[in-house]
């Protein structure tokens, strides 16, 4: 039996009797002495579980008892959450005689806008004014507001008189004082297609790392659009985020602008992934998540929306394929296209789905085992025993050496087994040897019930 951490971990027990409602089962091998274990849920129970939060997923001990657990989002790949603000931009074939002051705009990680002013420093101001030679074909941006703040990326808006398709190879340059300038991107693409009166753009530089004061933008070719605006994307704050990637289980074509998808489990889906084998594609898409597949031509509930491409021109991609949909893990989706594309050119539906851990009390006797597949009707499982512990002991509690065994199905027809020793003799189904239990009780209470009246009767006399 593993040593419960004193008083703390008395105060979580919450033991249940396991029934018959589980169909499969893992037997959890431990290793160690820990009070408690973590690991991440199988796939299998994402394939097989009846609720879409997991909840038919249990551990029992050896004596069939429930053990304190909770379900949460796995912490094991970092991303990001962003920012945005705009930059002033000069063009170096201006000459300019005084401060300038412009308007800019950044969005905050929560969406909030704010505008704010920016006036050209002084030492900037005097760069520009003692040009001697005019350069066309390079742009000055001024980058002090975020000086050493970590950037991820630059994106230029630009604008031409005419349509067209078009790359413009270009080099970015960066500078703290204006006098010593680095090669910070060389040769780089920037490119735009235009196609069925829509425009699209490969405009962003990847950077990642702390910004200069300075940057300038030198058009290799001479080609060189108006700049509408320069966007700078911050870092804000690093998070957890866990992401695992994987293809739908299948997908089926409804109708010609419209198919259908199970993910195969119960999956929590930040995006799809939609690859075409065919280029120059491109179409706009809704995502509906659906309750059953009865009714075909039910689109379900509405999920996100967005446009996907790939086009190919003068040699050079752009592409998009990814889109996002709102927190869901519903098994049953369907994606709903604009007319101009061929559902048959669709090569493979992927997509990014979070990994859930489990993390448990290891109390009474080992072995453990986790069940699951339960249709029936449950609660979600109870986190309070978690919530109890103190923030330092929930950092050093829970051990990750364990091992998970292979499947185990459970017969339908006996009481659900332990994963140690077995008996080898059938048991009575739970659901008949609680009628024989309040059965017997009550004869047990009845006749209790006449002895007393007996014994009354016998005082009484």
């Amino acid at each position: 039996m593993k040593i419960i951490v004193p008083i703390i971990l008395l105060t979580c027990t919450t033991v249940f009797s396991a029934d018959n409602a589980y169909k499969k089962q893992i037997e959890l091998k431990l290793k160690g002495s820990s009070s408690g274990y973590t690991f991440a849920v199988p796939d299998d129970v994402y394939k097989n579980s009846s609720y879409p939060d997991l909840r038919g997923m249990r551990i029992i001990n050896s004596t069939g008892d429930f053990v304190p657990m909770r379900v949460f989002f796995a912490a094991d790949e970092i991303t990001y959450e962003y920012s945005q603000t705009t930059l002033p931009v000069f063009k170096l074939n201006k000459t300019i005689s005084k401060s300038v002051e412009s308007q800019q705009t950044r969005i905050t990680v929560d969406g909030t806008h704010e505008d704010y002013t920016v006036t050209t420093s002084k030492s900037l101001n005097h760069f520009l004014e003692k040009l001697e030679i005019e350069d066309p074909n390079q742009i000055i941006i001024d980058a002090t507001i975020i000086k050493d703040r970590k950037i991820e990326n630059l994106e230029i808006q630009w604008q031409f008189k005419t349509k067209g398709n078009r790359t413009l190879p270009i080099n970015l340059l960066a500078s703290n004082d204006l006098i010593h300038w680095i090669h910070v991107k060389d040769k780089q693409q920037l490119a735009e297609i235009n196609i069925n009166s829509r425009i699209l753009l490969e405009n962003r530089i990847a950077l990642d790392h702390k910004a200069y004061a300075y940057y300038k933008i030198h058009f290799t070719q001479g080609i060189v659009p108006e700049i509408t605006q320069v966007k700078a994307w911050l870092v804000n704050q690093a998070i957890q985020k866990s992401q695992q990637i994987k293809q739908v289980a299948g997908y089926a074509i409804v109708s010609d602008n419209s198919l259908r998808l199970s993910t195969g489990g119960a999956y929590t889906l930040d995006s799809f992934v939609i690859s075409f084998n065919q280029d120059n594609t491109i179409t706009d898409l809704k995502l509906f998540t659906r309750d059953n597949v009865r009714n075909i031509h039910a689109r379900g509930k509405y999920a996100g929306q967005g446009t996907i491409y790939s086009m190919t021109s003068n040699g050079i991609t752009v592409k998009k394929n990814t889109i996002k949909v709102r927190k869901s893990n519903k098994r049953l989706w369907q994606i709903q296209f604009d007319d101009n594309i061929n559902i048959e050119s669709i090569n493979k539906i992927e997509m990014n789905w979070r990994r859930q851990k489990v993390e448990f009390l290891a109390q009474g006797k080992a072995p453990f085992t986790l069940v699951y597949a339960n249709s029936k009707r449950l609660k979600p499982v109870s986190n309070s025993w978690y919530s109890r512990l103190p923030e330092e002991l929930k950092k050093t509690l829970f051990s990750s050496e364990i091992v998970l065994k292979k499947n185990k199905y459970i017969n339908k027809k006996t009481r659900l087994k332990s994963a140690g020793p077995t008996n080898n003799k059938p048991t009575v189904d739970s659901h008949y040897a609680k009628w024989i239990f309040w059965m017997v009780l009550t004869l047990v209470l009845s006749l209790l019930i006449v002895m007393a009246y007996k014994l009354i009767d016998e005082v009484e006399d």
